[in-house]
């Protein structure tokens, strides 16, 4: 009995450790991406504050105030594209990056394609079985060498199907850029300091969006 309960201890023991090291490679990957629209974030509200100063606008008119409040819908959704797509194109330059050959894929980081979830969850798990293998094995060990097969075929794979989301979620973005035209070209209608200042409070809320997500994943 004592032996059994030993043996399934240490059997979640492992499993613990295993979704560990996955969760660890994840949050640095999210902690990295994030100090980048941390930055991207500042300049913008800098650049919104700055135009006020410029050119002295303390408040915007009930019109040009309507115009942002409408075009808030498209430019969330907006976000939430951009967003998944900034994801996969950060794992495709995680796989692709040699350094990273041998490491486990930053998962449950937001990406909303289950093919790619699955995908990414497989080849973590082949990657935790080689780990394994090699405390044991050398690189030369046919089994580490059947690993490296499959796993360098499973990266392929990967580097496809997000080929393949991308080109979704490219033509939802612009189906979703034609939609916010409307307000675009109402944004013409306003006087040109305005007309500046709500581009540029535009892209600011775009960036926010982004830092928002990726602050909630990390925490």
């Amino acid at each position: 009995i004592d032996l059994i309960n030993k043996i399934i201890e240490l059997y979640n023991l492992n499993s613990i450790m295993d979704k560990n090291l996955i969760a660890n490679n994840t949050a640095s990957f999210v902690d990295e991406r994030l100090a980048l629209i941390t930055n991207e974030l500042n300049i913008a509200e800098n650049d919104v504050e700055q135009y006020k100063k410029d050119n002295n606008i303390a408040d915007l008119t009930l019109d040009a105030k309507r115009i942002i409040e409408g075009s808030t819908q498209y430019q969330k959704r907006l976000a939430e594209v951009e967003t998944q797509i900034n994801l996969i194109d950060y794992i495709q330059t995680f796989i692709q990056d040699e350094k990273n050959r041998y490491s486990l894929i930053p998962a449950n980081i937001g990406i909303e394609d289950n093919a790619l979830i699955a995908l990414i969850s497989e080849y973590n798990s082949l990657m935790l079985n080689r780990m394994k293998v090699q405390r044991t094995a050398t690189e030369s060990n046919p089994v580490i060498s059947q690993l490296n097969d499959q796993l360098q075929s499973m990266r392929e794979n990967i580097v496809a199907s997000i080929e393949s989301v991308r080109q979704t979620l490219s033509i939802t973005r612009k189906d979703i850029e034609s939609k916010d035209q409307e307000y675009s070209s109402r944004i013409q209608a306003v006087p040109t300091q305005e007309r500046e200042y709500i581009e540029i409070e535009r892209r600011r809320q775009l960036k926010e969006q982004i830092y928002l997500f990726l602050y909630q994943k990390r925490e």
